[in-house]
């Protein structure tokens, strides 16, 4: 049985942010079945160029015209070996959506169980949630992603407005609070007061706290610790991987009033058209009135000190975003709570999270330029209509 979930078209597209309610898609796929998402492409060439977007429940931000974009076939094929006295496992697996910013399409993903896909309440992140029993199906249970994405560079233009004072757009308001690793007190709210003493513009107060982040954080995975994406642990060890970097930012961003969020997702190598990827990636936005949402790399600005200002308010198109936020609530609800960041699946083991999992991504750039979209819908009829990705693993 072959599910079709249709995306809305361009025009009724929802924001992601606060306001979306937690949803479940009515259709089902049962045990052993693929889903496959598509999309009627709400990106063409030059939807970009705006100075500023009306503020309607989401705010966005200034974009240089013409983008740069980049489009892949992405593969993400995930092997799971359970405990032999296993009786249930719970998986959660991340699913990319299309945004203001990037094109998903002919999405596909496959796994032996009867597969919902959901959106979290608080962010809008999409994810397939199924169960399966270890004693009913083949070990190692494999699960398989597919899409195709194009991704556009996305600039702000820092001089073309200022700073406004006045009232937070509503679902902006949200991200001022601390998430469970990203507190907003303690050495975190002093530090951020002692380096953005006497900064009254939002936006050079962000700048001095990016400064900041670049000037005292070295990209090292060393020890225990990294990659939980820690803001105090990142403040006391003065390194850490991408995660580590956007949260002593977004930590310090928002104990100076500026609202600030987590993205997180997958980088491609810049100049490699195809080729695997070892690890996921995040970046970091900040709020300012008058400009919008804000985008900044840090983890990338300190590898390439060179363009490190680049990266303070732009992000390259060598990326596709899975989800955003932090403390990501999902259902049914984890044993565990809220989940930290959601980029890779999310296992359970009768009810206890579980991690004994490989995970292979490999990526292949097909060319397909924002000049250039799909111009037929996924969808026809209430039958899939797509060609098969060529040369990923079978």
């Amino acid at each position: 049985m072959i599910v079709n979930l249709n995306t809305p078209e361009q025009g009724h597209r929802q924001p992601r942010g606060p306001a979306r309610r937690e949803k479940s898609n009515a259709k089902i796929a049962r045990a052993g079945a693929t889903i496959r998402l598509g999309v009627f492409i709400a990106l063409a060439f030059g939807c970009l160029d705006v100075a500023a977007l009306a503020q309607a429940g989401t705010a966005t931000s200034a974009t240089v015209s013409k983008p740069v974009s980049r489009s892949f076939n992405f593969s993400y094929v995930v092997k799971l070996d359970s405990p032999g006295n296993a009786r249930r496992l719970h998986v959660r697996v991340p699913l990319p959506d299309t945004d203001q910013f990037q094109t998903i399409s002919q999405l596909e993903l496959k796994a032996p169980g009867k597969i919902h896909v959901r959106e979290s309440s608080k962010y809008g992140d999409r994810y397939a949630y199924f169960t399966v029993s270890p004693s009913r199906v083949k070990v190692p249970v494999e699960i398989r992603l597919t899409f195709h994405v194009v991704r556009f560079e996305r600039r702000t233009d820092l001089t073309s407005s200022v700073s406004v004072p006045a009232p937070l757009p509503k679902g902006v308001e949200p991200f001022l609070q601390p998430d469970s690793l990203v507190p907003i007190d303690g050495v975190i709210g002093s530090l951020s007061h002692e380096q953005t003493e006497g900064l009254i513009d939002p936006l050079e107060k962000a700048r001095k706290i990016f400064e900041y982040v670049l000037s005292t954080m070295d990209c090292g995975q060393v020890g225990s610790g990294w990659e939980q994406g820690d803001a105090v642990w990142a403040f006391t060890e003065h390194h850490g991987n991408c995660s580590d970097f956007d949260s002593l930012f977004i930590a310090m961003a928002r104990a100076a009033g500026i609202p600030a969020r987590f993205e997180t997702g997958f980088s491609f190598p810049d100049q490699q058209k195809l080729g695997s990827i070892l690890g996921y990636h995040s970046w970091a936005e900040f709020f300012v009135n008058g400009l919008g949402w804000i985008p900044l790399d840090a983890a990338e600005a300190r590898q390439e000190l060179k363009r490190g200002g680049y990266f303070f308010g732009a992000i390259d198109a060598n990326r596709v975003m899975f989800s955003m936020g932090r403390d990501v609530p999902v259902v049914p609800v984890p044993q565990a709570g809220r989940l930290n960041y959601l980029v890779y699946p999310y296992v359970e083991v009768d009810g206890k999270p579980y991690s004994d999992y490989s995970i292979d991504v490999f990526f292949r750039e097909t060319g397909i330029s924002s000049s250039t979209p799909p111009k037929r819908p996924i969808f026809a009829e209430g039958h899939f209509q797509s060609r098969r990705l060529l040369h990923f693993p079978s």
